[in-house]
């Protein structure tokens, strides 16, 4: 099956599923839909929730399986145990990306790692994307497509800008908006990549290469995974007059006890 993916698909999809969400406003699992209503997501939003029949005012399924086809991105907040039949479900939906908040996998321990390995050999045999897992989302200001965890969208707006952010650390990418906007600086995009399963930053940031909205790309590392792609993605950055700037977390001690979270 066809194995690339389409940007769209990743930053502003027509359709998106939010499996695990809550009703309770105080778990970090409430926020994704309440930040998409907030800001105007003009997409179709389906809830996964055997628990609930209502949250927020939407009607919830019990199960993907409950879910019509073709759904283009899927944000999953449910415990690391039970992703993987996650994912098989979402195949047989033929659902393009699944963002994986939850944590529990590589960082975590060797039964971690082996279960991370198991779904990006699912996702490629059936031509499923992977952002994540531990990725607290993607915000991009231009189209409000705010499907993230991260507590900054509980602000009253968000400052459109030209810089595209792709962080390995998911709560970076609110401390530089909220510092971003207080000093009149804007982002474009910003893109939590967790544990770069599959989707990881190079490739990412080649999207950002073609995006009108994004002028200077900045790169927030805490280990570099994949140096042939990151190399291939700057060479193009410098070709068509794109800056990149690339802050390296890890050269002390405690930056790199912080680098093992991912």
């Amino acid at each position: 099956m066809n194995y690339k993916i389409f940007p769209k698909a990743l930053f502003s999809p027509n359709s998106i599923a939010l499996v695990g969400a809550s009703g309770n406003l105080k778990k970090n699992s409430a926020r994704p839909l309440r930040y998409l209503l907030k800001y105007g997501y003009k997409g179709k939003i389906y809830l996964v929730n055997p628990n609930t029949k209502e949250i927020q005012g939407l009607q919830t399924v019990a199960s993907i399986k409950n879910l019509p086809m073709g759904i283009e991105h899927l944000f999953v907040m449910v415990h690391a145990k039970k992703i993987k039949d996650v994912l098989e479900q979402a195949i047989g939906k033929n659902v393009k990306v699944m963002t994986i908040f939850s944590d529990g996998f590589a960082e975590k321990n060797a039964r971690g790692r082996s279960l991370q390995t198991q779904l990006v050999e699912m996702g490629r045999r059936a031509g499923v994307r992977i952002l994540g897992p531990n990725s607290m989302g993607i915000i991009d200001t231009h189209t409000k497509f705010t499907l993230s965890v991260n507590a900054v969208l509980e602000r009253s707006q968000l400052l459109k800008g030209k810089i595209g952010l792709v962080s390995q650390s998911g709560t970076l990418l609110g401390t530089l908006l909220s510092r971003g906007e207080t000093r009149g600086i804007g982002f474009s995009k910003l893109i939590s990549v967790g544990n770069e399963c599959d989707l990881g930053v190079a490739e990412v940031s080649q999207f950002l290469m073609d995006d009108p909205n994004t002028e200077v790309v900045v790169l927030f590392l805490e280990s570099i995974r994949d140096p042939d792609a990151l190399a291939q993605m700057a060479m193009r950055a410098h070709s068509i007059g794109k800056p990149v700037i690339v802050y390296k977390l890890g050269h002390s001690e405690v930056g790199r006890q912080l680098a093992v979270s991912h």
